[in-house]
Protein backbone atom coordinates (compact mmCIF):
# COMPACT_ATOMS: atom_id res chain seq x y z
CA UNK A 1 0.00 0.00 0.00
CA UNK A 2 2.79 2.61 0.66
CA UNK A 3 4.37 1.67 -2.58
CA UNK A 4 1.10 2.63 -4.23
CA UNK A 5 0.02 5.27 -2.64
CA UNK A 6 4.14 6.61 -3.26
CA UNK A 7 3.64 6.14 -6.64
CA UNK A 8 0.04 7.56 -6.96
CA UNK A 9 0.92 10.53 -5.28
CA UNK A 10 4.22 10.68 -7.60
CA UNK A 11 2.20 10.99 -10.59
CA UNK A 12 -0.60 13.20 -9.19
CA UNK A 13 2.17 15.60 -8.08
CA UNK A 14 3.67 16.02 -11.27
CA UNK A 15 0.62 16.64 -13.29
CA UNK A 16 -1.40 13.46 -13.98
CA UNK A 17 -5.18 12.99 -13.49
CA UNK A 18 -6.11 10.80 -10.63
CA UNK A 19 -8.04 8.17 -12.23
CA UNK A 20 -4.73 7.74 -14.29
CA UNK A 21 -2.44 8.08 -11.69
CA UNK A 22 -4.34 5.65 -9.24
CA UNK A 23 -4.52 2.48 -12.57
CA UNK A 24 -0.63 2.94 -12.92
CA UNK A 25 0.22 2.83 -9.38
CA UNK A 26 -1.07 -0.59 -8.92
CA UNK A 27 0.34 -1.70 -12.02
CA UNK A 28 3.84 -0.14 -11.54
CA UNK A 29 6.14 1.21 -9.47
CA UNK A 30 8.02 4.68 -9.31
CA UNK A 31 11.58 2.73 -9.66
CA UNK A 32 10.04 1.34 -13.03
CA UNK A 33 8.46 3.83 -14.47
CA UNK A 34 11.99 5.98 -14.28
CA UNK A 35 13.04 3.60 -15.86
CA UNK A 36 10.76 3.52 -18.72
CA UNK A 37 11.46 5.53 -21.96
CA UNK A 38 9.53 8.24 -22.99
CA UNK A 39 7.65 6.49 -25.65
CA UNK A 40 6.61 3.48 -23.24
CA UNK A 41 5.13 6.34 -20.77
CA UNK A 42 3.08 7.64 -23.49
CA UNK A 43 1.91 4.31 -24.50
CA UNK A 44 0.66 3.83 -20.77
CA UNK A 45 -1.78 6.90 -21.49
CA UNK A 46 0.49 9.83 -19.93
CA UNK A 47 0.28 12.83 -21.44
CA UNK A 48 3.61 14.48 -23.22
CA UNK A 49 4.10 16.39 -20.59
CA UNK A 50 3.87 14.18 -17.58
CA UNK A 51 5.66 11.67 -19.16
CA UNK A 52 8.52 14.31 -19.29
CA UNK A 53 8.26 15.23 -16.01
CA UNK A 54 8.82 11.87 -15.28
CA UNK A 55 12.42 11.93 -17.58
CA UNK A 56 13.21 14.99 -16.60
CA UNK A 57 13.13 14.13 -12.53
CA UNK A 58 10.56 17.46 -12.11
CA UNK A 59 10.31 17.98 -8.37
CA UNK A 60 6.59 16.70 -7.51
CA UNK A 61 4.07 18.53 -5.29
CA UNK A 62 4.73 17.73 -1.46
CA UNK A 63 2.42 15.19 -0.17
CA UNK A 64 1.06 16.98 2.79
CA UNK A 65 0.31 19.92 -0.15
CA UNK A 66 -1.29 17.28 -2.55
CA UNK A 67 -3.49 15.89 0.05
CA UNK A 68 -4.58 19.23 1.38
CA UNK A 69 -5.72 20.52 -1.71
CA UNK A 70 -7.24 17.69 -2.75
CA UNK A 71 -9.20 17.43 0.55
CA UNK A 72 -10.30 21.20 0.61
CA UNK A 73 -11.73 20.52 -3.18
CA UNK A 74 -12.83 17.22 -2.63
CA UNK A 75 -11.16 15.90 -5.58
CA UNK A 76 -13.46 17.98 -7.53
CA UNK A 77 -12.90 20.45 -10.60
CA UNK A 78 -13.86 24.31 -8.75
CA UNK A 79 -14.82 25.47 -12.17
CA UNK A 80 -17.74 23.09 -13.04
CA UNK A 81 -18.05 20.92 -10.13
CA UNK A 82 -18.23 17.85 -11.95
CA UNK A 83 -17.68 15.37 -9.56
CA UNK A 84 -17.75 12.20 -12.30
CA UNK A 85 -14.52 13.64 -13.36
CA UNK A 86 -11.11 12.90 -12.93
CA UNK A 87 -9.19 15.73 -11.54
CA UNK A 88 -5.14 17.63 -12.00
CA UNK A 89 -3.54 19.95 -9.91
CA UNK A 90 -2.99 22.87 -12.06
CA UNK A 91 -0.41 25.41 -11.29
CA UNK A 92 -2.36 29.04 -11.59
CA UNK A 93 1.07 30.74 -11.89
CA UNK A 94 3.12 28.66 -14.41
CA UNK A 95 5.11 26.14 -12.97
CA UNK A 96 8.14 26.69 -15.61
CA UNK A 97 7.62 30.93 -14.00
CA UNK A 98 7.77 29.69 -10.65
CA UNK A 99 9.75 26.71 -9.54
CA UNK A 100 7.25 26.34 -6.47
CA UNK A 101 4.36 24.18 -5.52
CA UNK A 102 2.30 26.33 -3.04
CA UNK A 103 -0.81 25.38 -1.60
CA UNK A 104 -2.24 29.07 -3.11
CA UNK A 105 -0.89 28.50 -6.13
CA UNK A 106 -2.68 25.27 -7.21
CA UNK A 107 -6.05 24.55 -8.61
CA UNK A 108 -8.11 21.34 -8.75
CA UNK A 109 -9.04 21.23 -12.58
CA UNK A 110 -11.01 18.42 -14.50
CA UNK A 111 -9.35 17.27 -18.08
CA UNK A 112 -11.49 19.64 -19.69
CA UNK A 113 -11.29 22.49 -17.57
CA UNK A 114 -7.31 21.91 -17.46
CA UNK A 115 -7.31 22.16 -21.45
CA UNK A 116 -8.91 25.12 -21.18
CA UNK A 117 -6.64 26.53 -18.72
CA UNK A 118 -3.64 25.78 -21.26
CA UNK A 119 -5.91 27.37 -24.07
CA UNK A 120 -6.52 31.43 -25.37
CA UNK A 121 -9.08 32.21 -26.61
CA UNK A 122 -9.90 35.69 -28.50
CA UNK A 123 -13.90 35.63 -28.51
CA UNK A 124 -14.61 33.72 -24.96
CA UNK A 125 -13.72 34.22 -21.65
CA UNK A 126 -10.49 32.50 -20.94
CA UNK A 127 -9.31 30.54 -17.19
CA UNK A 128 -6.59 32.90 -16.78
CA UNK A 129 -4.77 33.09 -13.42
CA UNK A 130 -7.59 36.00 -11.88
CA UNK A 131 -10.33 33.77 -12.93
CA UNK A 132 -8.75 30.32 -11.78
CA UNK A 133 -7.74 31.85 -8.09
CA UNK A 134 -12.33 33.57 -8.30
CA UNK A 135 -12.99 29.87 -8.63
CA UNK A 136 -10.84 27.97 -6.45
CA UNK A 137 -11.66 30.35 -3.50
CA UNK A 138 -15.19 30.10 -4.04
CA UNK A 139 -15.72 26.15 -4.49
CA UNK A 140 -12.74 25.98 -1.54
CA UNK A 141 -14.81 28.05 0.72
CA UNK A 142 -18.43 26.02 -0.40
CA UNK A 143 -16.90 22.76 0.57
CA UNK A 144 -15.70 23.96 3.52
CA UNK A 145 -19.47 25.28 5.05
CA UNK A 146 -21.15 22.13 3.38
CA UNK A 147 -20.34 19.51 5.63
CA UNK A 148 -23.17 16.74 4.35
CA UNK A 149 -20.48 16.72 1.27
CA UNK A 150 -17.70 15.17 3.55
CA UNK A 151 -16.56 12.07 2.94
CA UNK A 152 -18.02 8.87 4.60
CA UNK A 153 -16.14 6.28 5.95
CA UNK A 154 -15.31 3.02 3.55
CA UNK A 155 -17.73 1.03 6.01
CA UNK A 156 -20.51 4.05 5.55
CA UNK A 157 -20.17 4.25 1.84
CA UNK A 158 -19.91 0.26 1.11
CA UNK A 159 -23.31 0.11 2.73
CA UNK A 160 -25.35 2.79 0.96
CA UNK A 161 -24.07 1.62 -2.52
CA UNK A 162 -26.98 0.30 -4.87
CA UNK A 163 -25.39 -2.25 -7.43
CA UNK A 164 -28.68 -2.45 -9.29
CA UNK A 165 -27.71 -5.39 -11.44
CA UNK A 166 -24.54 -8.28 -10.57
CA UNK A 167 -23.49 -11.13 -12.54
CA UNK A 168 -23.35 -13.30 -9.17
CA UNK A 169 -21.51 -16.49 -11.28
CA UNK A 170 -19.30 -14.34 -12.46
CA UNK A 171 -18.28 -12.40 -9.06
CA UNK A 172 -17.90 -15.53 -7.53
CA UNK A 173 -15.57 -17.21 -9.82
CA UNK A 174 -13.46 -13.53 -9.74
CA UNK A 175 -13.70 -13.93 -5.50
CA UNK A 176 -12.62 -17.44 -5.57
CA UNK A 177 -9.61 -16.29 -7.70
CA UNK A 178 -8.68 -13.32 -5.15
CA UNK A 179 -9.18 -16.50 -2.16
CA UNK A 180 -6.23 -18.60 -4.43
CA UNK A 181 -3.95 -15.68 -4.38
CA UNK A 182 -3.95 -15.68 -0.55
CA UNK A 183 -5.94 -12.70 0.11
CA UNK A 184 -8.55 -13.24 2.73
CA UNK A 185 -12.16 -11.74 1.95
CA UNK A 186 -13.18 -8.88 4.53
CA UNK A 187 -15.49 -9.30 8.02
CA UNK A 188 -18.94 -7.36 7.93
CA UNK A 189 -21.64 -7.40 10.07
CA UNK A 190 -23.62 -7.89 6.44
CA UNK A 191 -21.94 -10.93 6.00
CA UNK A 192 -22.15 -12.64 9.95
CA UNK A 193 -25.73 -11.60 9.55
CA UNK A 194 -26.75 -13.49 5.74
CA UNK A 195 -24.59 -16.79 7.34
CA UNK A 196 -27.02 -16.37 10.37
CA UNK A 197 -30.16 -16.88 8.52
CA UNK A 198 -28.47 -19.13 5.83
CA UNK A 199 -28.72 -17.30 2.51
CA UNK A 200 -24.42 -17.51 2.39
CA UNK A 201 -22.30 -20.27 2.93
CA UNK A 202 -19.11 -20.31 5.61
CA UNK A 203 -16.91 -19.50 2.50
CA UNK A 204 -18.27 -16.01 2.85
CA UNK A 205 -19.08 -15.67 -1.32
CA UNK A 206 -22.02 -18.30 -2.49
CA UNK A 207 -25.32 -17.53 -1.86
CA UNK A 208 -27.60 -20.06 -0.35
CA UNK A 209 -31.24 -20.38 -0.07
CA UNK A 210 -32.54 -17.77 -2.54
CA UNK A 211 -35.43 -17.97 -4.00
CA UNK A 212 -35.37 -16.48 -7.76
CA UNK A 213 -38.23 -16.19 -10.88
CA UNK A 214 -37.23 -16.01 -14.67
CA UNK A 215 -38.63 -12.55 -15.67
CA UNK A 216 -37.51 -11.45 -19.47
CA UNK A 217 -33.77 -10.71 -19.52
CA UNK A 218 -32.61 -11.29 -15.65
CA UNK A 219 -33.18 -13.51 -12.82
CA UNK A 220 -34.40 -11.22 -9.95
CA UNK A 221 -34.22 -12.23 -6.22
CA UNK A 222 -37.94 -12.70 -4.51
CA UNK A 223 -39.15 -13.06 -1.18
CA UNK A 224 -35.88 -11.92 1.01
CA UNK A 225 -37.83 -9.77 2.95
CA UNK A 226 -35.85 -7.44 5.73
CA UNK A 227 -32.79 -9.08 4.45
CA UNK A 228 -33.24 -7.59 1.07
CA UNK A 229 -31.31 -4.57 1.89
CA UNK A 230 -28.63 -6.72 3.90
CA UNK A 231 -27.51 -8.90 0.67
CA UNK A 232 -27.38 -5.68 -1.31
CA UNK A 233 -25.14 -3.74 1.21
CA UNK A 234 -23.25 -7.06 1.49
CA UNK A 235 -22.21 -7.77 -2.51
CA UNK A 236 -22.15 -3.94 -2.80
CA UNK A 237 -18.96 -4.77 -0.24
CA UNK A 238 -17.33 -7.61 -1.99
CA UNK A 239 -17.17 -5.78 -5.52
CA UNK A 240 -15.85 -2.85 -3.69
CA UNK A 241 -13.02 -5.09 -2.10
CA UNK A 242 -12.52 -7.04 -5.52
CA UNK A 243 -12.10 -3.68 -7.06
CA UNK A 244 -9.48 -2.81 -4.57
CA UNK A 245 -7.80 -5.97 -4.63
CA UNK A 246 -6.88 -5.54 -8.85
CA UNK A 247 -6.02 -2.31 -11.14
CA UNK A 248 -8.92 -0.96 -12.56
CA UNK A 249 -9.05 1.28 -15.23
CA UNK A 250 -11.87 3.94 -14.81
CA UNK A 251 -12.11 4.60 -18.64
CA UNK A 252 -15.15 7.56 -18.20
CA UNK A 253 -13.15 10.53 -18.12
CA UNK A 254 -11.24 9.00 -21.50
CA UNK A 255 -13.89 8.25 -23.66
CA UNK A 256 -13.25 11.07 -25.63
CA UNK A 257 -9.88 9.50 -26.83
CA UNK A 258 -10.37 6.18 -28.28
CA UNK A 259 -7.23 5.88 -29.01
CA UNK A 260 -6.13 5.94 -25.55
CA UNK A 261 -8.76 3.24 -24.67
CA UNK A 262 -7.30 0.73 -26.79
CA UNK A 263 -3.78 1.77 -26.12
CA UNK A 264 -4.54 1.02 -22.38
CA UNK A 265 -7.01 -1.50 -22.05
CA UNK A 266 -6.53 -5.29 -23.34
CA UNK A 267 -8.39 -8.93 -22.71
CA UNK A 268 -8.94 -9.81 -18.81
CA UNK A 269 -8.51 -6.06 -17.25
CA UNK A 270 -10.32 -4.70 -15.03
CA UNK A 271 -12.23 -1.43 -16.12
CA UNK A 272 -15.23 0.56 -15.43
CA UNK A 273 -16.81 3.01 -17.43
CA UNK A 274 -20.30 5.15 -17.39
CA UNK A 275 -22.44 5.05 -19.97
CA UNK A 276 -26.14 5.35 -20.91
CA UNK A 277 -27.32 1.91 -20.56
CA UNK A 278 -30.31 -0.02 -22.15
CA UNK A 279 -30.94 -3.83 -23.56
CA UNK A 280 -31.71 -4.95 -26.93
CA UNK A 281 -32.52 -8.33 -28.32
CA UNK A 282 -29.55 -10.10 -30.33
CA UNK A 283 -29.87 -12.75 -32.74
CA UNK A 284 -30.82 -15.98 -30.86
CA UNK A 285 -33.19 -14.53 -28.82
CA UNK A 286 -30.10 -13.37 -26.54
CA UNK A 287 -30.13 -10.23 -24.45
CA UNK A 288 -27.59 -7.72 -24.75
CA UNK A 289 -26.51 -4.78 -22.81
CA UNK A 290 -25.43 -1.47 -25.05
CA UNK A 291 -23.64 1.19 -23.28
CA UNK A 292 -22.39 4.28 -25.24
CA UNK A 293 -20.63 7.43 -24.10
CA UNK A 294 -19.36 9.54 -26.29
CA UNK A 295 -16.99 7.58 -28.84
CA UNK A 296 -17.55 4.69 -27.21
CA UNK A 297 -19.92 1.72 -27.77
CA UNK A 298 -20.16 -1.04 -24.93
CA UNK A 299 -21.02 -4.83 -25.33
CA UNK A 300 -22.06 -7.08 -22.43
CA UNK A 301 -24.29 -10.19 -22.03
CA UNK A 302 -27.39 -9.16 -20.08
CA UNK A 303 -29.24 -12.40 -19.38
CA UNK A 304 -26.65 -13.65 -16.63
CA UNK A 305 -27.22 -11.13 -14.49
CA UNK A 306 -29.25 -10.79 -11.19
CA UNK A 307 -31.22 -7.60 -10.04
CA UNK A 308 -31.12 -6.49 -6.63
CA UNK A 309 -34.22 -4.89 -6.37
CA UNK A 310 -37.52 -4.99 -8.21
CA UNK A 311 -36.34 -1.12 -9.13
CA UNK A 312 -33.35 -2.77 -11.14
CA UNK A 313 -35.63 -4.98 -12.97
CA UNK A 314 -38.22 -2.43 -13.87
CA UNK A 315 -34.84 -0.02 -15.03
CA UNK A 316 -34.30 -2.97 -17.82
CA UNK A 317 -37.40 -2.69 -19.71
CA UNK A 318 -37.35 -2.61 -23.85
CA UNK A 319 -36.98 0.91 -24.71
CA UNK A 320 -35.68 2.93 -21.52
CA UNK A 321 -32.12 4.06 -21.10
CA UNK A 322 -30.37 4.73 -17.81
CA UNK A 323 -27.11 6.35 -17.01
CA UNK A 324 -25.07 3.51 -14.82
CA UNK A 325 -21.29 2.78 -14.54
CA UNK A 326 -20.20 -0.94 -15.88
CA UNK A 327 -17.43 -2.90 -14.04
CA UNK A 328 -16.05 -5.91 -15.04
CA UNK A 329 -13.20 -6.78 -17.44
CA UNK A 330 -12.55 -6.47 -21.18
CA UNK A 331 -13.16 -9.37 -23.53
CA UNK A 332 -12.05 -7.95 -26.79
CA UNK A 333 -11.59 -3.89 -27.65
CA UNK A 334 -11.24 -2.83 -31.38
CA UNK A 335 -10.96 0.77 -32.84
CA UNK A 336 -12.79 2.08 -36.04
CA UNK A 337 -9.98 4.75 -37.70
CA UNK A 338 -12.33 5.94 -40.10
CA UNK A 339 -15.33 7.00 -37.66
CA UNK A 340 -12.66 7.33 -34.85
CA UNK A 341 -14.29 5.29 -32.49
CA UNK A 342 -14.31 2.14 -30.26
CA UNK A 343 -16.38 -0.83 -28.97
CA UNK A 344 -15.27 -2.74 -26.09
CA UNK A 345 -16.85 -6.34 -25.17
CA UNK A 346 -17.36 -6.69 -21.51
CA UNK A 347 -17.28 -9.44 -18.96
CA UNK A 348 -19.51 -7.45 -16.53
CA UNK A 349 -19.60 -8.37 -13.05
CA UNK A 350 -21.39 -5.65 -11.84
CA UNK A 351 -24.02 -2.26 -12.95
CA UNK A 352 -24.23 0.36 -10.49
CA UNK A 353 -25.65 3.98 -9.65
CA UNK A 354 -22.14 5.07 -8.91
CA UNK A 355 -18.81 3.50 -8.52
CA UNK A 356 -15.67 4.90 -8.74
CA UNK A 357 -12.66 2.41 -7.98
CA UNK A 358 -9.86 2.82 -5.13
CA UNK A 359 -10.16 7.07 -6.15
CA UNK A 360 -12.33 7.18 -2.64
CA UNK A 361 -11.04 6.33 0.11
CA UNK A 362 -7.11 4.63 -0.03
CA UNK A 363 -6.43 4.31 3.44
CA UNK A 364 -3.61 7.23 4.86
CA UNK A 365 -3.91 8.86 1.40
CA UNK A 366 -7.43 10.93 1.69
CA UNK A 367 -8.11 12.77 4.86
CA UNK A 368 -11.66 12.84 5.69
CA UNK A 369 -13.26 16.56 5.64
Amino acid sequence: MRNKNETKSYLIGIGCDISLANYLSKKHDLTKLKEFTLDELQGLGLSDSVAKNIKTRRKPIPFDILDSVLTKNLRICCVCYNENQSVVLHHIKPYAKEKKHEESNLAALCLQCHGKAHTRHDSEQNLDELRLLAHKKSWEAAVAHRKTWALASPKNWNSETRWDWINFHRLQDALLKEITRGNQLPSSEQGDKLKQCRFLASNGYTLENLATKKEDCSNFFSDIGQHQHILTAYLSQLIEWLADHQPVFDATDHCSNPKLLQAVLCPEMYFCIGVDFSVSAAPLNAIQGVGRNKKVTIHFPFDAFNCTTSTSQSIASPNSTSQLVAFGTVRSINYDKYSETVCINMSPIGLAQRFSPNDYFDPGFFQSA
